[in-house]
């Protein structure tokens, strides 16, 4: 966690001094609610998720206002989400994002290491100027993945949904100005 911690530090100190100019980055935390399905009749278990979330990528591609990132996320012990995606900016106020990708469900939450399926949308406030900002705005992620139940001792396909809201810095060239 640390290494993480560090790397994020050394790529928003280095976005501070380049230009903007076809790179975007954006990095913050998230907090929400959710459901975790799980078949055979299992119990359904509500969830409370804090998540990390760092995009970084190129655009805007063109003379449109869209944005094509790779997508890093981490919910508190939850899975680790590895995915692309794309950012549009309908005005220059709104930023609308959608990721596809793969999870990485570590040891200590199923019993072995697996992977799954992975989603994330988001909608937020672009609350900058130039190409600098604060992005304040509702995500919507889940995933599919197996679980190792230890008392069957077989894997059961989990589902999770989570609905939150989350806070980022953002560092982008603004289709916009």
């Amino acid at each position: 966690m640390k290494k993480v911690c560090f790397l994020v530090f050394c790529i928003a100190a280095v976005s501070f001094s380049v230009s903007a100019q076809s790179f975007y980055f954006d990095g913050g935390v998230g907090t929400g609610i959710g459901i975790v399905v799980t078949e055979k009749g299992f119990p359904n278990s509500w969830v409370l998720g804090y998540d990390y979330e760092i995009r970084a990528g190129y655009g805007p591609i063109g003379n449109s206002s869209m944005f094509a990132v790779a997508d890093i996320g981490y919910v508190l012990l939850g899975p680790f989400f590895f995915g692309a995606g794309a950012l549009y900016y309908p005005i220059g106020l709104i930023q609308l994002g959608a990721s596809l990708g793969g999870l990485l469900m570590p040891a200590y939450v199923t019993g072995k290491t697996t992977g799954g399926f992975g989603w994330r949308i988001s909608a937020a406030f672009d609350l900058g100027k130039q190409n600098k900002g604060y992005l304040l705005g509702l995500q919507y992620y889940g995933g599919i993945y197996p679980l190792m139940d230890t008392y069957w001792s077989q894997f059961l396909h989990n589902q999770s949904h989570v609905l939150g809201i989350f806070v980022r810095f953002a560092f982008r060239e603004n289709p916009w100005l």
